[in-house]
């Protein structure tokens, strides 16, 4: 599972802060470095000076079956005539990781059973042909 986060704007933003929630702890250097989340914590520990558009930051959240609970994304960014933009996006991670989907059955039943045994001595048949 991705965090992917772009400029989809038609213009540079410019000190772009991205503040996460649950923050960093004290010290995010004690992490391990297997801690996927050091990485993105360091990633955004200093505002962006410029982000072009179209340009594509993307960081695995989660690997595996490591545990992702819900977090927030705030970003601010002033724009290309100086305006200052906050954006929040609220991220649940079970929106991802709890679809479902059906396929058909794999229960054979009676007749099921029966199409089989046709078929097979149908292919017997014709090798004694």
């Amino acid at each position: 599972m991705n965090l992917v986060l772009q400029n989809l704007g038609a213009s540079v933003a410019r000190d772009v802060t991205v503040v996460l929630d649950p923050g960093p702890p004290p010290n995010v250097n004690t992490l391990p470095d297997s801690d996927i989340w050091k990485w993105i914590y360091q990633r955004y520990a200093r505002p962006i000076t410029t982000w072009a558009p179209r340009w594509r930051l993307s960081n695995v959240a989660r690997a595996g079956h490591d545990k992702l609970e819900p977090f927030v994304v705030r970003i601010s960014y002033r724009g290309p005539d100086d305006t200052p933009y906050a954006d929040r996006y609220e991220f649940n991670p079970d929106h991802v990781l709890k679809e479902t989907e059906a396929g058909p059955s794999q229960a054979v039943g009676d007749l099921d059973r029966e199409k089989r045994k046709v078929r097979a001595m149908e292919a017997i048949a014709t090798r004694l042909d």
